[in-house]
């Protein structure tokens, strides 16, 4: 095969292998249809498509309304403009979608693979994209785009070509194209600039050159500016909410303990992460000795260049991908398996420079790197392999499950019109282009609410929405929803999505509105404060209708610290009547569960009432009148 023609044919080669993937058809991620939700919109809907917590992120001019940002404000609407002319001629279709990212993958292939040749030599091009063509961790997070890598992979290959062809020939055309390739790319994801600043920090320090033609400079920018357009304009209008969305994602753990975890995400991700592992069930089966030879190797093949490798092209790839990893390895900021997508381009060409390296320097170093390439060739393509079989077989795990086709088809079938609540983050988005739109959704997973604000709203009734226990990202409230739904006690149909394994996938329940069981009355206690939590005096009652069969009495209560400091250990006890349940003693500040039997006999010759006494309480003085007992959080009396 002629060099120049080993780029097409490894471009071509990821184009196959990722088909494959794709003609498994797993589950819609809701981010992916995050990134779709507004070409559908565009098409089936009118006015602004409104977002939470992402004012301005559309703009609206003579009745049209065009996007700028996706929902999460740091990520462009760059998949609402491409898929926009295909999904109006063949419909919003989940292959479509998964194709344009395939294509933005095989950008970056060819712009990165162009530059390698460029700076390396054609062999070096040619192994370089080749090497990323078989990466098992580029093709799924691309593919299936749950981070909205897919447009900065194509952008760095853009802003490497650029940069390759005005190495070769400073012009200003050349520098306005780098340009527009760079604010794009910013555009596409706000944290392509860590790729950009670790690139430009290493030619700075390597090359120390920055004498550039005034022309040329004002090229790039003004290239920039046109490349991020939409980017300045949404951080204009929303006075920087990038920033702001940014800032919300701050990691909280102790800097060992993540520089711990990051580290072994670089190993996971350098050949099949398992972020995307967990498409198919995949998660915990790679071994650890595959594992961390190719972290080994690739900070081996980076030392080797920086150290003795063949120019200052070499040492310059080495510095920018020891810059990258090393700010994604001690930054503040969240970092996900799919931000490491980043150095796998630059770990790839670092590698190749390092046995290239040692090919000059020693004869016999063609056999050590032919036999990593065959052994990195052959881990690729098992990898890849086994998840062509995996996705083929399970149709995607939790929330990549294809239940969720069903889900939207249910939901599409049964409510048209209604409006669906939506317990879980995993749902929104993807249901939405699903049904091209006709999904009317409210999220509730956003806001925390009292255990009175879960009551009324169960009391509302409505068609809500939950995840089974592998399909939930981030299961806020639905636990305290499920709490609250089961002392209510309405009246309700449920109805499952189940996943290809048998595996919960998601419940639909409709709750008939005002079907509520009206909870226990209460004596003795204050009205609520703002938490929607209330205080008790010494001496407090409850009181409902009697009913046959096992019951069971729950309090969910809380004792602040100041009481404990003040008071000791308080003695909870109760009665039915004459009869006495067993007491409770709190001995240290926080929540309780007070939950006893009751036998309904015991209730019904009592009325319905049960008494309560603290041993403790807080006298009433000059900075409270009342007389504060402990707080009563929710109460409820259900068959056992």
């Amino acid at each position: 095969m002629r060099w120049s023609a080993a780029i097409p044919a490894a471009v071509l080669l990821y184009l196959c292998l990722g088909a494959l993937l794709i003609a498994q058809r797993p589950g819609l991620y809701d981010d992916e249809g995050m990134m779709a939700a507004g070409t559908v919109h565009m098409l089936y809907s009118s006015g602004e498509f409104r977002l939470p917590h992402a004012d301005h992120s559309w703009v609206c001019k003579s009745g049209r309304c065009m996007p700028l940002m996706a929902e999460s404000r740091y990520i462009g609407a760059v998949k609402d403009w491409l898929c926009l002319p295909l999904f109006a001629l063949f419909g919003p279709r989940v292959a479509i979608l998964r194709l344009v990212s395939l294509l933005l993958g095989a950008i970056g292939i060819a712009g990165f693979g162009f530059f390698a040749a460029r700076q390396a030599g054609r062999g070096a091009g040619a192994i370089t994209a080749f090497a990323l063509a078989l990466n098992p961790s580029y093709a799924a997070a691309l593919i299936f785009d749950n981070g909205a890598v897919a447009a900065t992979m194509a952008a760095l290959g853009l802003v490497c070509a650029a940069a390759a062809i005005y190495a070769a020939r400073p012009t200003a055309r050349a520098a306005f194209a780098t340009g527009l390739a760079a604010g794009f790319g910013i555009w596409a994801r706000a944290n392509f600039l860590w790729t950009l600043a670790a690139g430009a920090a290493a030619y700075a320090i390597v090359y120390r050159n920055w004498r550039f033609p005034a022309r040329h400079w004002v090229a790039a920018g003004a290239g920039g500016i046109l490349g991020g357009l939409p980017f300045l304009i949404y951080q204009t209008k929303s006075r920087g909410g990038t920033l702001e969305a940014m800032g919300l994602f701050t990691a909280s753990q102790p800097f060992g303990q993540l520089l711990r975890y990051r580290l072994f995400l670089f190993a996971d991700t350098l050949l099949a992460d398992g972020e995307h592992r967990r498409l198919w069930g995949g998660l915990g089966a790679m071994p650890a000795w595959v594992l961390w030879t190719c972290a080994l190797a690739a900070a081996a093949a980076c030392a080797a260049c920086m150290v003795a490798g063949r120019g200052r092209f070499a040492r310059f790839a080495a510095l920018a991908f020891a810059l990258l990893t090393g700010y994604l390895l001690a930054t503040r900021l969240e970092v996900a398996e799919h931000h490491m997508i980043a150095m796998i381009p630059p770990a790839v060409l670092v590698c190749v420079l390092a046995g290239a390296g040692l090919q000059a320097r020693y004869r016999s170093a063609w056999v050590v790197s032919a036999a990593a390439a065959l052994l990195y060739a052959g881990g690729a393509l098992y990898w890849q392999a086994a998840a062509v079989r995996g996705l083929h077989r399970t149709g995607g795990v939790g929330l990549w499950s294809d239940a969720v086709f069903e889900l939207a088809g249910y939901l599409d079938r049964h409510y048209p019109g209604r409006e669906i609540k939506i317990l879980d983050w995993g749902f929104e988005n993807n249901v939405f282009d699903l049904t091209r739109g006709r999904l009317r959704s409210k999220d509730l997973f956003w806001t925390a609410r009292t255990p009175q604000q879960w009551r009324e709203e169960i009391r509302e009734g409505g068609v809500f929405v939950l995840g089974g226990p592998e399909a939930v990202e981030s299961p806020a409230f639905s636990p305290e929803f499920r709490r609250a739904l089961a002392g209510a006690r309405p009246a309700f149909t449920r109805h499952a999505i189940r996943q290809r394994s048998g595996a919960l996938f998601a419940e639909v329940l409709e709750i008939q509105p005002g079907s509520v069981r009206e909870p226990p009355q209460t004596g003795g206690v204050y009205p609520a404060e703002s938490t929607g939590w209330r205080w008790t005096q010494a001496r407090f009652w409850i009181q409902t209708q009697p009913e046959a069969g096992p019951l069971r009495l729950t309090l969910h209560l809380f004792v602040p610290e100041a009481n404990l400091q003040q008071l000791g250990p308080v003695t909870l006890s109760a009665r039915v009547g004459g009869h006495a349940l067993a007491p409770e003693i709190l001995r240290a500040a926080g929540a309780y569960t007070f939950s006893r039997e009751l036998n309904p006999e015991w209730l019904k010759e009592a009325s319905g009432r049960v008494d309560f006494a603290l041993d403790k309480w807080l006298a009433p003085g000059p900075a409270d009148s009342r007389e504060l007992g402990i707080v009563l959080q929710d109460v409820s009396i259900e068959a056992r």
